[in-house]
Formats: structure tokens, C-alpha cells, sequence
């Protein structure tokens, strides 16, 4: 920068205007790369004074105009765009300055301005890509203005007159942009961004049609899951009636022995085969082709009127089956069998589970209108419903402090406060209080330590000072009191060590590795202790987590290495084992930097003997 900034007064001084509107647009475009498109302005504004060569001041234009666009001062970019049409002789650089031009004039309001400018271009002699272009821009500023009959059916003339053009993918992109926006039909909205998508892969907005489609997929399968939620749910409350036919066929049913008390009417003669079906179900495929009940001649000249009881129709193999104690079901009998039917529908029908995975597909539904669609009306809808349906989820004080958001993107800041106060009565240790509490000046960033993790160092010193009952006092008391703290699992973790390698008490280090392994199975600290949990369980699994070394050659050792160790004696032999043993005693199994490290697996087998 220093160097450019040498480099302009030098080359002013000796007429080389050139060079000095150079360097002029590149310190601008240094400010441009930070965004700091006010700064880059004034510099290019510096530059207005210099005659320089037309392609050059153009440059200079066109990045003018650029930066007004980012600083949302839309009437100076359509003036700096005027300019470069002025200057420039590349037709395509001049096409563009004058599309983006009618561009900032409607993006300011002056619309008449923006329509003339695209009439006139339209009456130009230019490529197809082109001319979709502008139709696309004329179709835009009409949606813009309310017009969208006469936007959708410039859309529509893209759509077959510019195929497989950039101009049709972003006529594409703009009615799935109204869909989603304005009348909220994500059916149609994700019709018109699939189009965009294929229609013209190179399209710049393709990455955003991308996001879109992710969103509206992700969207209706939360919608698709909550349907398959709530149909499971009511199947659980209330299971479909069990009819008595279910069960048992009434109409084989004997009051009195081989008496059938409803009688069969027979179909239609057309539609008779239902018949022999039926009975060849209930004969249990004995019946052979000559008993059966088939398109026999007899049949024939049956008449639907007829009536025959299935005792009178039925072969002897059938008759002998129907017996009261095989086919009777006693009315109390019956309501018993409805009843566990019911009972097993209920039972096999996880409903904790169910509603639990149905409060988080509302939380998400509800976070994909207010983060990704933003639909502020429909996100609070469905905040307040998991709010009201699921009072005791944890996904509450979350939700809770999303809403505050919104209301705080109203201005309603007697909502904010309201749920400020429901947020550090109700759940005073998440994060969001500590949020809220930080925001209103209650405490500092680093004022609030996690009281967990302060009792676990405690527990720490004292068992570095040989206080191992303190010690395991003061670990319980962590596991006591945080149960929801990550803090616990490692706790829970130290107290198996110690009963395994301090006290050797083998059963109680399987009492705290199980209850690690249960409460916190995500615990890195629990995939350390489940391998000797199950091999206490089950000695013969011991196998399985045995680690096989691989057996090495002995290296060769040289001759002067095998003077220096038989210069070792046997007292410094034996001290430094003794050190070796004295080092392993002392060390401690909780002297993890950080929470999540995962803890190292022993060296030793992980049974528990």
C-alpha cells in the first residue's frame, strides 16, 4: 500500500496519467477485498480528476458503481454505470453497465427509467443468452411493481424461447423465490428450484438453489416424520377395534353338536369361487380334489336365494373339524383375546420414544422457518406448540431464548424481558442464562465456573495427598450433585480406578464402571470401561479385548553395546525397577487436560478378576 501510495504523486507529477489511475484502482480494490467499499470510493473518486485512457476511466466506473451497489446507494451506481457506456468500446462491458444500470434504477424506484432502458436495449441487435437477460430483468420489475401476471408470463416466454440459458434457469429461480417468500407453496417453490438446478448448470445462483432445495427437503421430511409420529402415537392411544372376525368366523359357530346356527348364502353364480376358497381355508388343505367344492354341475343350478348351512355343504373332513371346543369362542373368552391384542399394540409402540423424536422434529421444522425461510410467524407457531406440548423437554430453554429473538427483531421488548425472566427462573444453568446474564451485564464472561468441574480438581488435590477417602467422598459427590455434568462420567471413571488399582477391590470397580457404562454410554471415559465391564460379565468374551503383540526379532546388538549393560550391576538393576514400581503407584488416571480427552486404556487385561 505504501508503495502505491508513493507511486500516484511520482507518476502525476510526470504526466504519466496512465499509471496513476492504475494505481488509483488497485488501492481501491485493496479496500474493496475488505469490504470497505466507503474508503474504496474516496479513492476511486480521486481518480475522476485524471484524464486518463477511456477503457481506464471505464474501470474506474464500473468499480465506482460496484461499490454504491454494496452501499445500497443505488441512483450513484446507476450514474457510475451511465459512464462506463460512455467510455467503453467492448461491447459486452457496455451491455452489461447498461443492464445493471436499469437494475439499480428499479432497486431506487424509478421504474419508467429501468423499463425504457430495457426497450431500448431489446430493439439492439445482440445474442440470444442476451436478450433473455433482459426479458428476465423487464419480468422481475414487474413482480417488483405487483404486476405478476405480466412477470409470469414473461417468465413463461423465457421458459420456451431461451431454453437451457442462464436467463431461463433465473426465470426458474425468481417464481421459486415468490413461492417460498410470499405465498409460503414449498411444493411449488421446490417444482421451480429443482427446474432452475437443471435447467442451466453453469448459472451462478446455482449454489443458492442448492441451499434452498436442502432446506425444502429437509423441511418435508421433519413434515413426513411428524405424520408417521402422530399416526404411531394415536395407534398406541387408541388401537383399531378388534371385530369378532378377527378371530373366529360367527358363522361356523356351534350352539349345539355338528348344529350350525347361521347359515352360508352362496354368491352369485359368477362370483361363487369365494366359496370353495373359504372352505379349503378352514379344512386346512385336507380336502382332496374329489371332496372339494369346486365348478361342479351341482353348483350350477345353484341359485343365490339358496341357503345351505356349511354343516349340509361341507365334506366330512371339514365336519369333523368343526367341533365346539376347536371352533366355540366363549363371549368372555373373546373379550380377553381382544384385549391383549390391544395390550400388544400398546406395548410394542415406544411412545416416550416417539414423542421425544417428535419434539425435536418440531424444534427443527420451527428453526428451519426462523433461521433458513425466515418466517417469523410460522417459527413462532411452531415454538409455542413444542412449548405447550412438551413442557419438560430439553429442548425448552432453547426454544424459549429463539422466540426472544424474534420478538427482539420486533421491537417487543416487553416479550424479550418476559422470557428473559421465564429463562433464568426455570433453567438457571444452561447456557442461554448464562447468555442472557452476560447480555445484561449480571456477570462477566470468565466470572462463572463450572461448579462440577471445580469439586472434581478438589477431589484431585485430595487424592494427591494420600486422602483417599476424602478422595472418593468428594468424587461421589460430584456424581451426586452434576449428574448432568460431562464431568460425572469422568468422575464415575475415577472411582472404578481407584477401587481397581488402589484398593484392588474388584467388585466394587465393576459397580462404577457399570454405572458409567450405563448413564454416560457416549462417554469416551465408558468406551475405556466397557471392555472390562463385559469380561466381568462374561470371562469367556476376555478374548475379545486382549490385545495380540505382534512377536519381533530380537534386533542385533553390537559388542561394545553388550560391554556397556554388563558394565550395569545388579544394586542399579534393581533400583531402577524399584523406581519403575514407585512411578506406576503414584500415577492418577483424572489428570486430563482438557474434559473430553478421552482417558488411555490400561495396559493390563481388561477383566476384572
Amino acid at each position: 500500500m505504501q508503495i502505491i501510495n508513493d507511486l500516484i504523486p511520482e507518476s502525476e507529477s510526470e504526466g504519466e496519467e496512465n499509471i496513476s489511475l492504475t494505481a488509483i484502482l488497485l488501492e481501491g480494490q485493496i479496500m474493496i477485498d475488505r469490504e470497505e467499499y466507503a474508503s474504496a470510493v474516496e479513492i476511486f473518486n480521486r481518480g475522476l480528476k485524471i484524464d486518463a485512457d477511456d477503457e481506464l476511466l471505464a474501470r474506474l466506473h464500473l468499480s465506482r458503481a460496484f461499490c454504491y451497489e454494496r452501499l445500497n446507494k443505488n441512483e450513484d451506481a446507476a450514474e457510475a454505470y451511465r459512464f462506463v457506456s460512455k467510455y467503453t468500446n467492448d461491447i459486452n462491458r457496455d451491455f452489461v453497465a447498461r443492464l445493471k444500470r436499469g437494475k439499480a434504477l428499479v432497486a431506487s424506484g424509478n421504474y419508467d427509467a429501468a423499463f425504457e432502458i430495457f426497450k431500448t436495449m431489446s430493439g439492439e441487435r445482440l445474442k440470444n443468452e442476451e436478450r433473455g437477460l433482459i426479458e428476465l430483468e423487464r419480468a422481475k420489475t414487474y413482480m417488483i411493481i405487483g404486476d405478476t401476471i405480466k412477470a409470469f408470463e414473461i417468465f413463461e416466454q423465457i421458459d420456451s424461447t431461451y431454453k437451457k440459458t442462464d436467463a431461463a434457469a433465473k426465470a426458474y429461480y425468481e417464481r421459486g423465490l415468490m413461492y417460498d417468500k410470499y405465498y409460503a407453496d414449498y411444493n411449488k417453490a421446490k417444482f421451480y428450484y429443482e427446474k432452475a438446478k437443471t435447467e442451466f448448470p453453469a448459472s451462478e445462483i446455482n449454489p443458492i438453489v442448492q441451499k434452498k432445495l436442502n432446506t425444502l427437503n429437509q423441511y418435508f421430511r421433519l413434515r413426513e416424520n411428524l405424520n408417521k409420529i402422530d399416526s404411531l402415537l394415536l395407534l398406541a392411544e387408541k388401537p383399531p377395534e378388534i371385530k369378532d372376525s378377527t378371530i373366529i368366523n360367527d358363522s361356523t359357530r356351534i350352539e349345539s353338536e355338528n348344529v350350525v346356527s347361521d347359515t352360508i348364502k352362496f354368491p352369485s353364480p359368477e362370483k361363487r369361487d369365494t366359496v370353495p376358497l373359504a372352505i379349503n381355508d378352514l379344512s386346512n388343505n385336507d380336502v382332496n380334489e374329489e371332496d372339494s367344492v369346486s365348478n361342479s354341475e351341482e353348483d350350477s343350478q345353484i341359485q343365490p336365494s339358496d341357503t345351505l348351512s356349511l354343516v349340509e355343504i361341507a365334506p366330512d373332513t371339514i365336519k369333523n373339524q368343526l367341533s365346539p371346543d376347536s371352533v366355540y369362542v366363549k363371549p368372555d373368552t373373546m373379550k380377553e383375546a381382544k384385549g391383549i391384542v390391544k395390550n400388544e399394540i400398546k406395548q410394542k409402540i415406544p411412545v416416550d420414544s416417539l414423542k421425544s423424536v417428535k419434539a425435536k422434529n418440531i424444534y427443527e421444522v420451527a428453526s428451519i422457518f426462523f433461521l433458513d425461510l425466515n418466517q417469523y410467524d410460522s417459527a413462532l407457531t411452531w415454538y409455542k406448540l413444542l412449548i405447550d406440548e412438551y413442557p419438560n423437554s430439553s429442548l425448552i430453554p432453547r426454544s424459549l431464548y429463539a422466540v426472544s429473538e424474534i420478538e427482539r427483531s420486533r421491537g417487543d421488548t416487553v416479550a424479550v424481558d418476559s422470557i428473559y425472566s421465564i429463562i433464568l427462573t426455570k433453567y438457571d444453568s444452561t447456557e442461554y442464562a448464562k447468555k442472557i446474564k452476560i447480555d445484561k451485564g449480571l456477570i462477566t464472561e470468565k466470572s462463572e465456573e463450572d461448579p462440577a468441574e471445580k469439586q472434581f480438581r478438589d477431589s484431585e488435590l485430595l487424592l494427591i495427598s494420600n486422602d483417599t477417602s476424602g478422595a472418593l467422598r468428594s468424587y461421589m459427590k460430584v456424581v451426586d450433585d452434576y449428574p448432568k455434568s460431562p464431568t460425572a462420567a469422568k468422575a464415575l471413571y475415577t472411582l472404578g480406578w481407584i477401587m481397581e488399582n488402589i484398593y484392588s477391590l474388584n467388585d466394587s470397580a465393576y459397580f462404577w464402571y457399570k454405572r458409567l457404562v450405563t448413564e454416560y454410554p457416549t462417554s469416551p471415559y465408558a468406551s475405556v470401561a466397557k471392555p472390562k465391564v463385559v469380561v466381568k460379565e462374561n470371562p469367556e468374551k476376555l478374548s475379545e479385548f486382549v490385545k495380540i503383540i505382534e512377536i519381533k526379532p530380537v534386533p542385533l546388538v553390537s559388542k561394545q553395546s553388550q560391554v556397556e549393560k554388563s558394565e550395569i550391576t545388579e544394586d542399579e538393576e534393581q533400583q531402577e525397577l524399584e523406581e519403575g514400581r514407585q512411578n506406576r503407584k503414584n500415577a492418577q488416571p483424572d489428570e486430563e487436560e482438557e474434559e473430553e480427552e478421552e482417558p488411555e486404556e490400561d495396559d493390563e487385561e481388561p477383566g476384572l478378576d
